[in-house]
């Protein structure tokens, strides 16, 4: 079943919001990677950690089509503000990361814009926006064949993804590794970004850049 689901945890209330293409096979997937200890969601694992699967409840929220997964996901997200650390686990507001690439209509960007404008993450939350940024699953199959190519260009979804990661706290000599081309390569993008104050570069030695 291809839909949107909701993980609560009964003992304080706080949830998470995903969504799937087959949601029963990503239940078994969040339950085996907790009871491992290594699941991606830094909040959810130290809550799995604290109170046990027995405090966690998997719902169905909606079922829909592939094409407005993301979409939805957002949305449910913006409802319930589970991004907000006192009520729910998810990380990002924006579901439009995830490698299938759908994209937010213009009202649901607007709400995304609004709620993000003067907030601050803390250093915390922005590294692990760049951990979910940056891992190989967010990019489709031919992104990855691009990546093997020490001397590539970058497509317009490559650079946004670069800018977040950036935005966020990542290297360029972080995304210099994770796309497995040649520092010219990331430094000449990099030039043409900060040129054209897209982004605004950070002092040297508080980074690492």
């Amino acid at each position: 079943m291809i839909g949107i689901y909701k993980i609560a945890n009964t003992e304080n209330g706080k949830i998470y919001i995903g969504s799937s293409t087959c949601i029963s096979r990503r239940f078994k997937q969040h339950i085996k990677c907790l009871k491992g200890g290594y699941h991606r969601n830094k909040y959810l694992q130290q809550s799995f950690n604290k109170h046990g699967i027995g405090c966690f409840k998997f719902t169905i929220l909606e079922e829909c089509n592939l094409e407005n997964l993301l979409e939805l996901e957002t949305n449910y997200i913006l409802k319930f503000n589970s991004f907000k650390r006192e009520i729910g686990y998810n990380i990002l507001i924006d579901a439009s990361h995830s490698r299938l690439g759908v994209k937010h209509s213009l009202e649901t960007k607007n709400k995304i814009s609004l709620i993000q404008k003067g907030k601050k993450l803390s250093l915390d939350h922005k590294k692990i926006v760049v951990k979910n940024l940056i891992n190989w699953s967010i990019f489709t199959d031919e992104q990855k064949e691009s990546m093997r190519e020490k001397k590539r260009i970058f497509s317009e979804q490559d650079k946004q993804n670069i800018i977040q990661l950036y935005k966020c706290g990542a290297t360029q000599r972080e995304i210099t590794s994770k796309y497995n081309c040649s520092k010219t390569t990331t430094n000449k993008l990099f030039k043409e970004l900060f040129e054209s104050k897209i982004l605004i570069k950070r002092k040297y030695g508080k980074t690492g850049v």
